[in-house]
């Protein structure tokens, strides 16, 4: 028998694994894509140097954030015995529910063992004698299999830790429970309303005027800062003027990363936008998306510089990011703009 649940490989959030598997579950459910859009577009409008996979900058709590999309039932390690394992998976899978287990994550990957991970499992096929689960390889996520017999030995390795063991190296992740069954809702009612994405938008354009000190520069000196989304590029253009001139600071900081990912962030902005938009009925211009597709391949070219630079190891990449950036930091307030006052008049009329 081989039983398979729908799953979102390529979804929102591709890094951090304890709010990716919850996303690929509720983007693999299209009654629960209003859910994501709702909590997607608070990300835009908080306070955060960085970007990060969380409401205003902070990871998504595991047990109350998802709540509204997704049932959690959290159990402990011995209420399921590694005998019993593969039996407890097929019979949560055949139920609809996704097992997400903890492990030895080393042992599936043919390593030495002592790195503790979760898997989340989302089918089981009895003939070739394998579970299916998500694969973070190279900053992509794919489908990949592993054996029963290999998945129940890396269950299995924490039978018998002491707790002084199980203090150190289990549990520090923010997932919960070592098993946890996720379930999609069978219903959910959005409460985004054009009220919400109004506030949203005039957050992030009110914004892009707060200046205040900050001491985080090369040379000390007074720079504007800017709070939420927009403040996202502030860090990134004042990350590159310490790249320059701070070899300590050059050698720790992930430039390519952080840059990667406001580029994910932001072409998902521009699907919930319109999504948004349509939804509630309010007029748009196309010609807008144009100048966001602009935005995002722009952003897209300061990745690949990113990673030029972290490959090569040569400066002259950094001045030309900034100046990318720059360049689509006056973009986005064109953009907001326009998204602004699009939904101000349609409230006005509609009020």
């Amino acid at each position: 028998m081989k039983q398979i649940l729908p799953i979102c490989i390529e979804n929102s959030l591709p890094t951090e694994c304890w709010s990716y598997y919850r996303f690929a579950i509720i983007e693999a459910y299209p009654h629960l894509i209003p859910w994501m859009v709702q909590h997607y577009q608070h990300i835009f409008s908080g306070y955060g140097w960085e970007v990060f996979h969380g409401q205003n900058g902070a990871k998504y709590d595991q047990l109350t954030y998802y709540s509204d999309a997704l049932i959690t039932h959290g159990m402990y390690h011995e209420e399921v015995s590694s005998s019993d394992l593969i039996p407890f998976i097929r019979e949560k899978i055949n139920q609809g529910l996704y097992p997400l287990i903890e492990c030895d994550y080393s042992l599936l990957l043919g390593k030495e063992p002592g790195h503790t991970h979760e898997v989340l499992v989302y089918g089981y096929d009895d003939e070739n004698q394998f579970i299916f689960f998500p694969f973070l390889k190279n900053v992509k996520w794919k489908s990949k299999t592993v054996g029963y017999a290999d998945f129940q030995r890396a269950f299995a390795s924490f039978d018998h830790l002491s707790s002084n063991t199980i203090d150190l190296s289990l549990f520090r992740r923010e997932y919960l429970y070592p098993v946890t069954l996720l379930s999609p809702r069978k219903e959910f009612h959005t409460e985004y309303s054009p009220f919400i994405l109004f506030n949203d938008l005039r957050d992030i354009g009110f914004q892009a005027y707060q200046i205040y000190e900050t001491y985080n520069t090369a040379d000390d000196s007074i720079c504007p800062a800017y709070y939420g989304y927009l403040g996202v590029y502030n860090a990134l253009l004042i990350a590159a003027g310490r790249i320059l001139v701070d070899e300590e600071f050059r050698r720790k900081y992930r430039y390519a990363e952080n840059l990667n990912r406001l580029h994910v962030y932001r072409q998902r902005f521009g699907k919930n936008m319109k999504f948004l938009l349509s939804q509630f009925t309010i007029p748009y211009d196309d010609s807008w998306f144009v100048l966001d597709k602009e935005i995002v391949q722009n952003l897209n070219c300061c990745v690949m510089l990113g990673l030029k630079y972290e490959q090569t190891g040569d400066l002259r990449h950094i001045p030309s990011i900034h100046d990318y950036m720059l360049e689509i930091f006056q973009k986005e307030q064109q953009l907001f703009n326009l998204l602004y006052e699009a939904v101000r008049k349609w409230i006005v009329i509609h009020y």
